[in-house]
């Protein structure tokens, strides 16, 4: 509050009785008079002398005003520094203007809100004692606006009007109330509190004190504190940098540090709330996920897909596959569940495509133990990859997985720290995580290496909710409310909260009770229900190996209370086709059927044996015909011949066996004194066509340095043949129904490899430009010029030139430097003709040149 400014609003007749207090002579121009009493007023005696004029009640409103730093809202004056009485306070306030202490301002903000304050000029006369100087409200008059909107965000504290007293308001009120400080005493750092802890001890401390007691560490924590917080100041004076908490928030912090034993420092778990929450939505996977495991092993099962060429599953099938998933719709649902069935060796390779292992429906009764293999699976697994939104790529370096698997291993602790049946919220576990873990906290203060790992960078907040509302969940060991409010970032994430399953807690603590718990018991004397139609209805108790039979030979159509499996000739004639015998189709449904075998499935089935196999198509290479039954009897009695013959089509006529090569044959039969004759127009064939096989990556890989060998020859000037052209589109259309990543990558790579073969040789004329665009020292003999030049030519590769001094001999040698560090300098010695290692403290002068240099 400004002297001038707030006398300029008093009545004149106000101001002359003022003069009249303080001695000064009337005078009529108002102007004149503010003058005078502008001078008068700020004396610091006549200050003084005025105070001691007042009545203890009187004086005491002064002081506990200045105290407060001089200024605060009428309604907040007449709540703290008048009890509350309203009708005498305007009595207090005329007598204190007319004696010119203090005013009230009904301009500033608006005449809603009128402030009480004591002018800044007459403030600093003020005489406030040690214990009550420099309140929050002091300290927080001399920060910036912004700072303080800053720290209102970082508290979370709501804000109705962002003018200073209010948001100065906000902050006090919230800070001196015991729950809002213990939570923001609980968001600092362990090392912030040790810090707090030794203020509330000794008081008053300097860096050097906190240096000697805690270690420099602590001296940067003081410092981030102090620049991001309103919560110290420094005493007048004090040449050694002496702080202090405020001391109405340093009261308040000794409260709660009384009913923690003395210390500010608690339990990691007291951050979780206390408060029950009930949330609106709750997302719980522990009935289903077992159930989905036998769903994807049935469809595996049925469809018999491909294996990759790098293991796994086809995205498609198990797309197809997730469509039936009772509740996740998460799409790397299924993609966790078939790796953990690859790992776990619940599915088989056969040929080159994945069924269930004969011993899987065994192994899904076994409900405890399978638990505790997905439980193991996701801590040590490298092919899960959190870091990335989608989770099945590959996780990069080696340092990269163990970091991850850190951090696991540190959710899992934390997890066990929080309370039983109790709905903890995301963001009270977060702060717990980086109270309880160091790996943690460090990733979230330095998350360097996650931007790197994945595009837009992986925060930990993004990784540990991408934790938590996948693997941990889908696993049944958390349940999730609100599931909604996870995709939000910490600081818009107030409704995520979840709770650890009894399962969950018996997983973190490595015992098998509960395990069962939530998982639809299996009951084996359960059968499924046969209709005529051919349907099949089965219950949910049914044992998952009835339930892979089932899926083995009928369309699973539909999941709800009941599975609903159809069977057709389709179905039939796949099953048949793995060597399911016709009596093994009967004993089953016949047995395990509660309603037997309808007739017409039976005769449906009795059809497709008595069809199956009617036709039988099998590979072959080619095929010979000879002109008389005997000299086929005599190529069959000849081993050398007969090894490239297959099953006899005919009394003259043979298949070739599938690898036999015609050619082949045709040079042996020569060589057995026969005259063959090759058909035109397979000759023709050898001789104008060639055949070669591709699997679809090695195609990619192909057609992808081909478009980049087109693209290099058209910036060259060079027009590529239309026969080039006309080949890579019949190559392309060998890739409709791949993927184009893998065409994607290659272009990408091999057309850089393309640009860096183009590339012109530099020139002096570049490394010239450099040299004149570097604004230091060109030569320099001064350590601190040597280096910024030596850290310009190694970013900008100029040879430099220096003289070295080592050993008592002096030497001018021309480099090229390609690393530094605090005291060597790495470089490729041209005069030496070798990569040499320098002290830069033995440089006695540098000299950039124009020459570029190229490193390998």
């Amino acid at each position: 509050m400004k002297l001038r400014s707030i006398l300029s609003q008093q009545p004149i007749q106000m101001l002359r009785h003022t003069a009249d207090q303080v001695g000064l002579p009337s005078t009529p121009n108002k102007t004149i008079l503010i003058d005078l009493l502008c001078q008068a007023l700020t004396d610091p005696k006549g200050i003084q002398d005025r105070l001691d004029s007042l009545s203890e009640p009187q004086k005491t409103f002064v002081i506990s005003l200045a105290a407060e730093g001089g200024e605060l809202l009428k309604s907040e004056a007449v709540a703290e520094l008048n009890d509350g009485f309203e009708h005498t306070f305007q009595a207090l306030m005329d007598d204190l203007a007319q004696i010119g202490l203090v005013f009230q301002d009904s301009t500033t903000l608006d005449a809603e809100h009128p402030l009480i304050g004591i002018p800044d000029s007459i403030l600093k006369s003020i005489p406030i004692s040690l214990s009550d100087r420099a309140r929050l409200r002091g300290i927080m008059k001399a920060v910036s606006i912004g700072l303080l909107r800053t720290f209102t965000k970082d508290c979370n504290i709501q804000l109705n009007d962002t003018r200073r007293p209010f948001v100065i308001q906000a902050i006090r009120d919230h800070l001196l109330t015991p729950d809002n400080l213990k939570a923001f005493l609980n968001s600092l750092s362990e090392d912030k509190r040790t810090l707090l802890d030794l203020f509330l001890k000794e008081e008053e401390i300097t860096p050097a004190d906190l240096q000697e007691h805690l270690g420099e560490s602590a001296v940067r924590e003081l410092e981030d504190l102090v620049w991001k917080t309103p919560l110290f100041y420094a005493l007048e004076g004090q040449k050694n940098g002496s702080l202090r908490l405020a001391s109405d928030l340093s009261n308040a912090m000794r409260q709660i540090a009384s009913t923690q034993g003395g210390k500010l420092e608690t339990h990691p778990e007291d951050i979780l709330a206390d408060e029950t929450i009930v949330p609106s939505v709750i997302q719980d996977n522990t009935p289903y996920f077992l159930q989905d495991l036998t769903t994807l092993l049935g469809q595996i099962e049925r469809r018999h897909p491909r294996r990759l060429k790098s293991g796994g599953i086809p995205k498609g099938d198990l797309r197809d596959a997730a469509r039936l998933s009772r509740e996740e719709t998460d799409p790397g649902y299924i993609d966790f569940i078939a790796l953990f069935a690859e790992t776990a060796g619940l599915v088989r390779i056969q040929g080159q495509t994945w069924c269930a292992a004969k011993d899987a429906g065994l192994r899904l009764e076994q409900v405890p133990v399978l638990r505790k293999a997905f439980f193991a699976f996701w801590q040590q697994t490298e092919r899960w990859n959190e870091w990335s939104a989608d989770r099945s790529t590959p996780s990069g370096s080696k340092s990269r997985v163990d970091e991850l698997k850190s951090i696991r291993k540190e959710i899992c602790k934390g997890l066990k720290r929080c309370p039983n049946d109790c709905w903890v919220p995301y963001s009270q576990f977060y702060q717990l995580l980086t109270r309880l873990s160091d790996p943690f906290r460090h990733f979230a203060e330095d998350p360097g290496s996650g931007r790197s790992l994945a595009a837009g960078g992986t925060t930990a907040d993004e990784l540990l909710r991408r934790i938590l509302k996948g693997a941990l969940c889908w696993m049944g060991l958390i349940r999730l409310g609100n599931p909604e409010a996870f995709a939000q970032p910490l600081h818009r994430s107030n409704k995520a909260v979840f709770q650890i399953t009894p399962a969950g807690r018996a997983l973190l603590q490595g015992t098998s009770d509960d395990l069962t718990e939530g998982i639809q018991p299996v009951n084996p004397k359960s059968k499924f229900v046969m209709q005529p139609n051919f349907e099949i209805l089965s219950p949910p108790d049914l044992p998952p190996g009835h339930f892979l039979q089932l899926c083995g030979l009928a369309d699973l159509e539909s999941l709800d209370v009941m599975a609903h499996f159809r069977i057709t000739r389709e179905s039939l004639q796949h099953a048949l086709n793995r060597d399911i015998s016709a009596d093994d189709l009967h004993t089953f449904l016949k047995t395990e059927s509660a309603t037997g075998l309808p007739d017409m499935v039976g005769a449906l089935i009795e059809e497709c044996v008595e069809k199956h196999g009617e036709i039988e198509i099998q590979s072959s290479s080619g095929y010979l015909t000879v002109a008389q039954e005997s000299l086929l009897d005599e190529l069959y009695a000849q081993k050398r011949i007969a090894a490239f013959l297959g099953p006899r089509l005919s009394p003259i006529a043979a298949a070739l066996k599938r690898e036999s090569r015609p050619e082949a044959l045709l040079q042996v039969l020569h060589q057995q004194g026969y005259m063959p004759r090759l058909d035109a127009e397979f000759a023709a064939s050898e001789q104008g066509q060639h055949q070669v096989i591709l699997s679809s990556s090695e195609l990619s890989e192909l057609v992808g340095f081909l478009e980049s060998a087109i693209t290099a020859l058209t910036e060259r000037g060079a027009s590529p043949s239309e026969t080039l052209d006309y080949v890579i589109s019949r190559f392309r259309r060998g890739l409709r129904r791949v993927p184009d990543q893998g065409r994607q990558e290659a272009l990408a790579r091999y057309g850089k490899d393309f640009e860096s073969l183009g590339k012109p040789a530099q020139s002096d004329e570049s490394g010239l430009q450099d040299l004149l665009q570097y604004t230091g020292a060109n030569p320099s003999s001064q350590a601190t010029e040597i280096r910024p030049l030596v850290e310009y030519a190694i970013d900008h590769r100029l040879c430099v030139e220096i003289i070295y001094h080592v050993k008592g001999e002096t030497s001018e040698r021309t480099i090229e430097p390609f690393s530094e560090d605090h005291a060597m300098l790495y470089a490729f010695c041209q005069t030496r003709k070798g990569d040499r290692v320098f002290r830069m403290d033995k440089i006695q002068s540098a000299r950039l040149t124009g020459q570029k240099f190229q490193r390998a």
